[in-house]
């Protein structure tokens, strides 16, 4: 399956990129995440991120970050441990420069759902990639 979320920012494309290939601090901008560990640097490291559930729970998902060009301002990150219902899951991030100091920022995951998880899943990734924009946007804009 996949989900594409695309958003405009009024942030700068260059304060947003720097916020995402750190590939840390994701609490910073995804406000259900209230811890993130990395493990390594650059292409090959990986990032736990602790994020609250709805019943207050916690859970963890692991994160490796596969690809990373400055260039292109693009990165692709790949769920590789958690509770969520899927076998696999790759998620590409690009920030696009637009005029008047907006970006678009895209976020095309590629994932392989269990049985039965599909429509679970979609809207968990939608909602996941709008909460990261908006969060992007207001840091950007800090």
């Amino acid at each position: 399956m996949q989900v594409i979320v695309k958003s405009t920012l009024n942030a700068s494309a260059d304060k947003v990129w720097e916020a995402l290939r750190t590939f840390d601090k994701v609490e910073s901008y995804i406000s259900m995440v209230t811890k993130t560990e990395l493990d390594g640097q650059g292409v090959g490291s990986q990032r736990t991120c602790t994020a609250m559930n709805p019943d207050g729970s916690t859970s963890k998902i692991v994160e490796k970050l596969d690809y990373l060009n400055d260039d292109e301002k693009t990165m692709k990150i790949s769920i590789i441990d958690g509770p969520l219902p899927l076998n696999s899951a790759v998620v590409t991030i690009k920030v696009g420069v637009l005029e008047d100091n907006k970006t678009e920022l895209e976020f095309d995951s590629i994932f392989d759902p269990r049985p039965g998880a599909e429509e679970e899943l979609k809207k968990g990734f939608q909602g996941v990639f709008q909460v990261a924009a908006q969060g992007l946007e207001k840091l950007a804009n800090n």
